[in-house]
């Protein structure tokens, strides 16, 4: 492996994938709107939390779930293109890999941004996609399948793909570069959740000094991206988030 190629494949990556699409978007169809600084309600509760990364799910709760889409489509989009013409180029050497998760540091901390951006999972499956395409889709299903069909549970629906993927690599390529990807993806992306979760954490502890009920069975709300996928899981049929006076019934 040439380190020289190797390093442009980085910098591609990290360059295309520090593209924020989220702000070009709010920038065309909403000028007037500040994404940068929402605060999002928690169903139940008189708190809000605030929205720290710069993404679909912050354009799709601000200015619709259509813009949310294409911002997602297009992230997924920016790494990987970059990540396929590597593959088609150069394909006797993994130099994609590297596109693809530099894409993702980019998108996590683009540089034209001052370092705030998504959390990643979009430039994650647009990498994944060019490396394997199979795997993105199973991997996908499967995790949408066991978090809100089967666990009922929009955390492991979120992040159980990302996870699944290193035992299918394993599986699928049984090779060193492909292993050590996946692997620096989850850390990559586990990183990018920690404001999040320190954020979901503070809201908790606020709730809980103000007596409001924090537990909650069937799915996290509190996040955006948790009341979205509560919100498309019960639309499907998946499953459904009872009703207080269901719950009191239950007990």
């Amino acid at each position: 492996m040439d380190l020289a190629m190797a390093l442009l494949a980085a910098a591609v990556g990290y360059l295309c994938g520090s593209i924020s699409f989220a702000r070009v978007i709010a920038r065309v169809v909403a000028p007037d709107t500040d994404i940068h600084n929402y605060e999002s309600p928690i169903p139940g509760s008189s708190h809000t939390i605030r929205m720290l990364a710069i993404n679909a799910t912050t354009v799709a709760v601000q200015l619709g779930r259509k813009w949310g889409i294409a911002v997602g489509i297009l992230d997924v989009l920016k790494v990987a293109i970059p990540a396929l013409a590597f593959r088609l180029l150069v394909p006797e050497q993994p130099y994609h890999l590297a596109v693809s998760l530099f894409g993702l540091v980019g998108h996590n901390w683009p540089i034209y941004h001052r370092f705030r951006g998504g959390r990643g999972l979009s430039a994650i499956y647009g990498g994944f996609f060019a490396t394997d395409w199979l795997g993105a889709l199973v991997t996908t299903t499967l995790s949408m399948i066991l978090g809100m069909a089967v666990f009922k549970n929009v955390i492991l629906a979120y992040m159980g793909g990302v996870i699944l993927m290193i035992p299918w690599i394993i599986i699928r390529w049984r090779s060193w570069p492909y292993i050590a990807y996946v692997v620096a993806v989850n850390a990559v992306f586990s990183i990018g959740l920690i404001p999040e979760a320190k954020g979901a954490a503070e809201s908790r502890r606020m709730r809980e000094q103000d007596g409001e009920d924090v537990g909650d069975p069937w799915a996290d709300q509190t996040s955006p991206m948790g009341k979205m996928l509560t919100g498309w899981g019960q639309r499907v049929g998946l499953f459904k988030v009872p009703t207080d006076q269901e719950q009191v019934d239950g007990n």
